[in-house]
């Protein structure tokens, strides 16, 4: 194809889209649109996926809104100032078509910012790959068909023409001798294997019979025309007024302005009048400033709701401990109004130093808030439970050592009496014996149930005793001391609570109802002010893009 001319209306203006930037836009908007040509119109599934390498692989991509610009053009639509971007989903829905995106492993080795990968596949099942490259103010770049390498920017109006390579050539003279219009520029031979694709620009956009006259030539497998996206088709064989800045320079030299010398260039390359020159360049400025106006209005909203949002968050913030340890010195200070001075100055000096250790307690912890306060407090029980819990165990378990020691020392001084009773074998004897020795033999039995329950045995190993009583009695003097050593943070973490929950009784208490007003919700008061502002505002039948954000 013959080498690019560039147009004030191509590539100094770009496209006017939705922002907020041209790349991550209106670039995904034109490949969408392209690729959704190259497919085929009756799409049922598409799927864009992004090299690791891609900068559309990143979060930022869909901040930018590139996924809801690959929708838009998947769709059929073109970048536009008005466009309204946010809808694209419902309508590619509309059309029956689904659209997802994924993150692949691969390395496009392209070196270009923003690459995709698009998987379109139509609802004959036939699936077709088209790489693009979004290069920066919305030019785009399609660099691979499927297996064909190609280059195509949309600048111009295209046939592509599917066929194998053998007839490739001859297809091509045969299409330039039929169609005198292929040959105003050179067209491309693209080759993958044993296939070929022939990629043959036009100045006019091919009429529909001469698709199905091609499609029907032997060897043609498909035919496909793309319209250039771009707002000028540059005319074959242009004689450009000036090339660069020296003749610029010297073409206004002759007495022509910048302006005229601007006409002059695009109508060279167009082939348009003056009057489409101007026509043009009319509906573009306005299509500007309705998006400067649009974005204008948009800026000033984000604007008032950020300020809601700032003003809301001010008032809903939660108090800090420090400042509540002030309500708290406060509030004693009002409980004493009526005492003596000297009661006053006496109890607000212990109020304040209370108060100042407290704060330094809360500086030192790095406990800024009441639920760092309740967090500290529960990490602080969590440990002292298993603590005072192996304590208690071990006291337990000591006085159950010393009850065994006792009842075996009972066991052994009246288990005579108990012998004695047993071998008595007449009733009435031994009854009189028992009778005689109730006191004995009752503290003899309950010393047999105390041991059996505690030691599973009237036999007692003394020693082992000693030994675990000893061990018993190690354990928990450590544990003790570990408690003194918490004992310091139980009481600080204990007064400050106490001192917060006098504050926030007393605020519970001064409520209506006796319950702490509820806060009104942020995303409420956004609410309300929307609410607001529509009420408000007068209801336009064409909505400004900007606006509908």
């Amino acid at each position: 194809m013959e080498e690019r001319i560039a147009t004030i209306f191509n590539n100094v203006m770009g496209p006017i889209g939705v922002g907020p930037s041209t790349s991550n836009t209106c670039g995904p908007c034109r490949i969408g649109y392209l690729s959704r040509l190259i497919a085929g119109e009756k799409l049922k599934r598409v799927c864009v996926r992004f090299p690791s390498d891609s900068g559309y692989a990143t979060p930022n991509a869909y901040g930018m809104r590139s996924d809801y610009a690959f929708a838009h053009g998947v769709a059929g639509n073109l970048p536009d100032a008005d466009a309204l971007l946010l809808e694209a989903y419902r309508e590619l829905e509309k059309q029956g078509i689904s659209l997802k995106y994924s993150v692949s492993d691969q390395i496009s080795s392209h070196g270009e910012h923003l690459l995709d990968v698009m998987e379109l596949v139509d609802d004959q099942g036939n699936q077709t790959e088209v790489w693009g490259i979004s290069k920066g103010g919305g030019a785009i770049e399609i660099i691979r068909i499927n297996g064909f390498s190609v280059s195509i920017t949309g600048a111009e109006n295209l046939l592509l023409i599917y066929t194998d390579c053998e007839k490739a050539q001859p297809l091509q003279r045969t299409l330039r001798s039929l169609y005198p219009e292929l040959t105003e520029y050179s067209g491309k031979l693209c080759v993958d294997g044993n296939k070929a694709l022939l990629l043959l620009p036009m100045y006019r956009i091919a009429p529909e019979q001469m698709l199905e006259q091609i499609a029907a030539m032997e060897g043609v497998t498909k035919v496909t025309a793309l319209p250039a996206i771009l707002p000028v088709v540059v005319r074959p064989n242009v004689r450009l007024p000036f090339k660069n800045a020296d003749e610029l320079t010297q073409y206004c030299a002759e007495g022509r302005s910048l302006v005229q010398a601007a006409v002059d260039y695009e109508s060279a390359v167009s082939g348009w009048s003056l009057e489409q020159i101007r026509g043009f360049a009319a509906k573009a400025l306005k299509s500007i400033r309705s998006a400067i106006r649009g974005l204008q209005r948009w800026i000033a909203d984000l604007n008032e709701k950020k300020q809601l949002l700032l003003d809301a968050l001010e008032k809903a913030k939660e108090p800090t401990l420090s400042d509540l340890l002030v309500d708290y010195f406060n509030l004693r200070n009002e409980q004493r109004s009526d005492w003596s001075s000297k009661a006053q100055i006496k109890y607000t000096a212990r109020d304040l130093a209370e108060v100042m250790q407290a704060v330094d307690y809360l500086k030192a912890h790095s406990l800024n808030i009441i639920e760092d306060l309740d967090t500290a407090i529960s990490n602080l029980n969590q440990t002292i439970a298993p603590l005072r819990k192996q304590l208690k165990q071990n006291e337990n378990r000591m006085r159950s050592i010393a009850q065994i020691k006792d009842a075996a020392a009972v066991h052994a001084k009246l288990k005579p009496v108990h012998d004695t009773f047993i071998k008595k074998n007449f009733k009435l004897t031994k009854d009189a014996y028992a009778a005689q020795h109730k006191d004995e033999l009752d503290a003899f039995n309950k010393a047999v149930r105390t041991l059996m329950k505690l030691n599973g045995s009237t036999a007692v190993d003394f020693s082992a005793l000693d030994a675990e009583f000893s061990a018993l009695q190690s354990s928990s003097a450590e544990l003790r001391t570990q408690l003194e050593t918490l004992q310091p943070d139980i009481s600080a973490l204990k007064n400050i609570r106490k001192y917060i929950d006098m504050v926030l009784n007393k605020q519970q208490l001064s409520a209506p109802g006796g319950k702490t007003p509820e806060k009104e919700s942020v995303l409420k008061q956004l609410e309300q002010l929307q609410q607001k502002k529509s009420n408000h505002k007068t209801i336009s039948t064409t909505p400004n893009r900007e606006e509908s954000l």
